[in-house]
């Protein structure tokens, strides 16, 4: 049995052009919140001044990873995004917030030591679920795991929670120096006593990585698996 819970992040339903108005109203004043200018948040963000303008005067579509980047220029909750009036709600009890990444940015947070206390620096999104404080969200990037999860899907991964078989798991490839989300299956031991085990896909066009022939590392446990609001196909 899968340790893996699935668990669907119903979002607003807007028209596009709409929602987008409704997000550069949130960013507008949340930036003038801030005293910032439009320069230094696109500095942040990592684009230009005049694509976030566009974007704050609804005038522009954001992809994901956009979006993402200038809710951590902006400190804004990303789920902020996803309530009809941009409100940050108040959370219950039982709530708590995760640091939101790409992949990339996961493989470099956990190379440097997967300290919670530089996660800080990224957007954050809340969860009600049980897991230690060293669990995040991750954006995947491809549609590798297609047709089980689509690109945009956030998987929500404790870093306290060992493998099982049949688990969805992030892991790191430190050849090719990235972070992944697949399949966990265990292969039982090596000769010399160490565990072997694959990581798969579920789309056949990417291959399966055996670790006795990879440098493969099971990072976290996936817990949680939430659908993005924006269409993955405009990223």
């Amino acid at each position: 049995m899968s340790m893996f819970m699935e668990k669907t992040f119903i979002p607003l339903v807007l028209p596009q052009a709409m929602f987008m108005f409704e997000i550069g109203n949130i960013f507008k004043v949340r930036r003038e919140k801030l005293r910032m200018s439009a320069q230094q948040v696109a500095d942040l963000a990592g684009i230009s001044r005049s694509y976030y303008t566009k974007l704050e005067n609804g005038d522009n579509d954001g992809t994901l990873k956009t979006l993402v980047a200038i809710c951590g220029a902006l400190r804004l909750d990303f789920e902020t995004l996803f309530t009809s009036t941009g409100n940050a709600r108040i959370l219950e009890d039982d709530m708590r917030r995760v640091p939101l990444m790409t992949l990339a940015q996961a493989y470099a947070w956990i190379q440097s030591g997967a300290e919670i206390r530089g996660a800080d620096m990224y957007p954050s999104i809340s969860i009600n679920i049980d897991c230690s404080p060293r669990t995040i969200g991750v954006v995947l990037s491809d549609d590798s795991m297609e047709p089980q999860f689509s690109k945009g899907d956030t998987i929500v991964c404790d870093l306290n929670i060992n493998p099982r078989p049949g688990c969805v798991v992030l892991a790191t490839n430190t050849e090719t120096q990235a972070s992944m989300i697949r399949i966990y299956a265990d292969l039982g031991t090596d000769e010399a006593g160490e565990k072997i085990f694959e990581l798969r896909p579920r789309n056949s066009f990417y291959p399966t990585l055996r670790s006795d022939r990879k440098p493969l590392f099971v990072t976290a446990v996936g817990i949680e698996r939430r659908e993005p609001l924006i269409d993955p196909m405009v990223m």
